[in-house]
């Protein structure tokens, strides 16, 4: 795992890579501002004025992280500039990736994630489960979590 710090200089000098390859196109991209605040399962997201990335995800799988989510997500920042009503990960946004990379890119990642807020276990009739402190908090306020293969209501242990 690479440290955070590090982690955040290669993204910032991966999206220069990506927006003089822009510039060298015909495009113009001022960066929007970017965020690493982001938590939990998801990689990054990208918006009309902001890129926002998961740092945890980021340097457990940088190298795929580099040359995958971060022009994904500004592919989305050119799409909803270009094509404000367009779809996320439509047409437009395919042309975007093809743009930065040259190739499609994939609609989701596959990140094996290693959570480091994964606090208390719960379990169902068939297994155990870690839930983050999110659906532990949901959990107590009555929301309710099933288990897809037993059908069976996740507990507190």
């Amino acid at each position: 795992m690479v440290s955070k710090e590090e982690t955040r200089r290669r993204i910032f000098k991966q999206i220069e890579f990506y927006i003089e390859g822009l510039e060298n196109r015909g495009y113009s991209f001022p960066l929007p501002p970017v965020d690493f605040k982001l938590k939990g399962f998801v990689a990054g997201k990208g918006g009309a004025d902001i890129l926002k990335f998961n740092l945890d995800i980021a340097s457990q799988n940088l190298e795929h992280f580099l040359v995958t989510t971060v022009p994904h997500e500004m592919a989305h920042v050119l799409q909803m500039r270009a094509y404000p009503r367009s779809k996320p990960h439509g047409t437009e946004w395919t042309h975007f990736c093809k743009v930065l990379t040259g190739k499609p890119l994939p609609r989701c990642h596959s990140y094996e994630v290693v959570s480091t807020r994964l606090t208390q276990k719960v379990s169902c009739n068939c297994k155990e489960w870690q839930f983050t402190s999110v659906r532990l908090r949901r959990m107590k306020r009555g929301a309710r979590y099933t288990c897809r293969d037993c059908r069976s209501v996740i507990k507190f242990s």
